[in-house]
């Protein structure tokens, strides 16, 4: 991973603690209100006796302790402990260092005792052991590219930890095979992961907070140890029982709420949102023996799971499954491949335990229980957008029919229509394609198709009925034999709060308006940088429906309005040049009069002058040809043909390196290449997809139609200058950051589909 993308993924935290802290410090001001805690006698002599209270812990554990560059000691610890001063009077001051020294000073009686510290049985001779005011878990950290996914992967090989963290040296003693080597800090710890003098390493998120802060590249989590959650607590030695009870005291004044928002505040992923589960003992034990539970999903189910160019997973899953993993210790996975039909066999023959995503239907019910559902949905029929509408199920006999390959329901719910042939796919994409190149005469999908379609500027087809019959809920199916997990699964879906379900909702599968300032939280450094300079951005025409001129002469467009959405974020400021072809802006660039482009994509080419960011979508390239030609789909059909593109734009690029025979014919851009082929200059045009579809529709003269869907893709990136000022990577973090709702406004702004951004190059 490249220090580009760390030091990105460390504004994204910022990103979120801004997010987050509006909503803690409301928290915060509801519980300030709350009265001072009632000491016995006793206690109120102790504390007189004892004017200054000494507690040791380790000096730098982000986001739990850490130091300013003045020697305070800032984060979650000192603000709980702040909190507690205010409430019991109680002088508790933390004395900082390395977290073995700390443990050996309060086990000989130099400190009143320890906190952030885990109940170990080894320690109970010499500590009482106070209430925990929030858990956490652990994980396994690797270096980027690692074949680790679970513990026995680390059979034989060394794993650092920070030295006296008694959790984490026990969490590895589960597996013998494991070499620990213990280290006096994150830094040192991050260092020998880097350097290859360990090959993972075990912590909390304090590691992670670590890895980001100090841009350590090529450092990540590799995945959550199963049964890792611990509950920290202060150690206070046996000798001051007084202390321990006013500690518990004002841990339960405060409440859960309030530490919430002091973990929110920092970053330290609270645990207490929700109350814990009320399992029975039989629950208990079910679930001590069985530390981890694989689900299996497909990666086309969006808005389900969402991949990222990294490998990423966000979606509607993915946080009901953060949610219910913060309360069953991290033990649900999930099993993502393409095929869903091979997805659902392997859980039935019991390899997987069960469908992280699904609905009931008859096939099934042979195999799984199900939970309560995530949310309800419906199937639609689409159609080619010339073709005849089908408004009904019924209207479907003696008709071809594509569907995603697995989906059960869907093949319940046609087997009563007469006479059609379906045909299932492994993909969204595939779906499309067979409809859009006529190989099927309508298909059947749900809000994972639609997803895929808006995502993709799809408009070649469209939603041509609703299928009234066919309102399913979306839920996991569980193995039959493990009826006890469905039980704690409701329990915990149960135990959701209603606000964490619609923000869920909302973010998935609903829109929302904001009017707070979303704006990036940067570092000082990063912020000066952007208000010093005034950046020269470049724009480009003839590109629909992404950049083009408007009726006032400007450039519009899907581009545009999301480049709008990055420079709000970041507060830029810019020159924005005068539109031209995009030749002209890679020349300009070339040429070091430009500083930015705002969407374009990674060829050899251009690496000598320009910096790009990671890719945030995807498009295939497309093929149009006469109508009279037919349609193609082997894109090796076009070797030895003339196919017209764009001047330097990436369809010739990347067809170019594949496939060297094919004669290429550079014209202006794509609508000059339409009508190169309407003029019979060319066999073929080719552009990403969404171009080609809206410049063929706005010929409306049926000459030219799309003909084919290759295999070859179009990474959307960014591009900077190469001049080595840090503008590309603050400039990359808002768009791939943006929700997937946000996109979908952007994009219907603009009568499309919803769609990233993208100007061809």
């Amino acid at each position: 991973m490249t220090p580009l993308r760390r030091g990105y993924e460390n504004i994204v935290w910022a990103l979120c603690l801004a997010v987050l802290s509006s909503m803690a410090w409301t928290c915060v001001a509801e519980e300030a209100r709350q009265p001072t805690v009632e000491l016995t006698a006793e206690e109120r002599a102790w504390l007189a006796a004892n004017p200054e209270i000494l507690i040791g812990t380790a000096r730098t554990w982000t986001p739990y302790v850490q130091t300013t560059s003045s020697g305070e000691a800032v984060g979650i610890e000192p603000d709980i402990l702040a909190r507690i001063k205010a409430l019991t009077g109680a002088n508790i001051r933390l004395v900082l260092g390395e977290w073995s020294e700390m443990v050996r000073q309060a086990e000989q009686g130099e400190l009143y005792g320890l906190a952030l510290s885990a109940k170990h049985p080894e320690r109970a001779d010499t500590f009482l052991f106070s209430k925990s005011p929030f858990r956490l878990s652990r994980y396994v950290y690797a270096r980027d590219g690692a074949s680790v996914t679970r513990m026995e992967d680390l059979s034989g090989q060394r794993v650092g930890y920070l030295d006296g963290n008694l959790a984490e040296l026990k969490t590895l003693q589960r597996w013998p095979e494991i070499v620990p080597v213990s280290f006096s800090s994150n830094q040192a710890i991050a260092t020998a992961l880097l350097k290859g003098e360990v090959d993972a390493a075990i912590s909390s998120i304090s590691l992670l907070l670590t890895i980001r802060e100090d841009l350590f590249p090529g450092l990540g989590i590799a995945f959550s140890v199963p049964g890792s959650e611990v509950e920290l607590r202060y150690s206070i030695r046996k000798e001051y029982p007084e202390l321990l009870s006013i500690i518990d005291k004002a841990l339960a004044a405060i409440g859960a709420r309030e530490i919430d928002a002091i973990l929110d505040q920092w970053g330290g992923l609270p645990m207490s949102h929700m109350p814990r589960l009320d399992l029975s003992d039989e629950e208990r034990d079910w679930l001590a023996g069985h530390p981890r539970i694989l689900l299996g999903i497909s990666d086309q189910f969006q808005p389900d799971i969402i991949l990222g160019p990294d490998g990423s997973r966000a979606g509607l899953v993915v946080d009901y499954f953060d949610l219910i993993n913060r309360q069953l210790g991290g033990r649900l996975k999930l099993h993502v491949e393409h095929d869903w039909s091979a997805i659902t066999e392997q859980a039935m023959r019991g390899e997987l335990d069960g469908l992280a995503s699904s609905a009931p239907n008859p096939t099934w019910d042979r195999y799984f229980l199900y939970t309560r559902p995530f949310y309800h949905g419906y199937f639609h029929i689409y159609v080619r957008r010339d073709a005849e509408p089908v408004q009904r199920l019924d209207a479907l006999a003696g008709k071809r029919v594509g569907y995603l390959s697995g989906m059960k329901f869907v093949e319940h719910l046609i087997a009563s229509v007469p006479g059609v042939t379906t045909s299932g796919f492994e993909t969204n994409e595939d779906l499309a394609k067979a409809l859009l190149e006529g190989r099927v005469d309508a298909l059947i999908g749900a809000i994972d198709l639609e997803w895929w379609r808006k995502q993709n500027s799809i408009i070649g087809f469209k939603i041509s009925g609703f299928i009234e019959s066919s309102r399913h809920p979306v839920l996991m199916s569980i193995r039959k034999d493990w009826p006890l997990l469905v039980s704690i699964l409701n329990k915990a879906l149960e135990n959701i709060p209603l606000w964490e379900r619609e923000r869920i909702r909302q973010t998935w599968l609903g829109t929302t308006a904001s009017g707070r300032d979303d704006r990036l939280q940067l570092s000082a450094q990063e912020r000066n940088y952007l208000d010093t300079r005034v950046f020269r951005r470049a724009t480009a025409r003839g590109w629909p429906p992404l950049n083009f001129i408007g009726n006032d002469g400007r450039v519009v467009g899907i581009g545009e309005d999301y480049w709008s959405l990055v420079k709000h974020k970041l507060g830029i400021k810019e020159d924005t040049l005068a539109p031209v072809d995009f030749a002209e802006v890679l020349q300009s660039m070339r040429q070091g009069e430009v500083d930015i482009f705002a969407s374009t994509t990674r060829a050899s080419t251009r690496e000598a002058y320009a910096l790009f960011t990671n890719s945030c979508e995807r498009y295939p390239i497309a093929i149009a040809m006469r109508r009279d030609s037919g349609f193609i789909t082997d894109a090796a059909t076009l070797q030895g043909q003339v196919v017209a593109v764009g001047k330097d734009y990436s369809a010739y690029h990347l067809l170019k390196a594949r496939y060297p025979d094919i004669e290429f014919l550079t014209v202006r851009d794509t609508r000059a290449a339409i009508d190169a082929v309407a003029a019979g200059e060319a066999f073929a045009a080719v552009d990403i997809l969404p171009v080609l579809q809206y410049l063929i529709a706005e010929r409306d003269d049926h000459e030219v139609l799309l003909s084919g869907v290759t295999d070859l893709m179009f990474k959307l990136q960014r591009v900077a200058g190469h001049f080595g000022d840090p503008v590309l990577e603050p400039s990359a973090r808002p768009s791939n950051q943006a929700t997937q709702t946000r996109r979908g406004a952007i994009t219907g702004n603009r009568g499309a589909p919803a769609l990233d951004l993208g100007l061809d190059g």
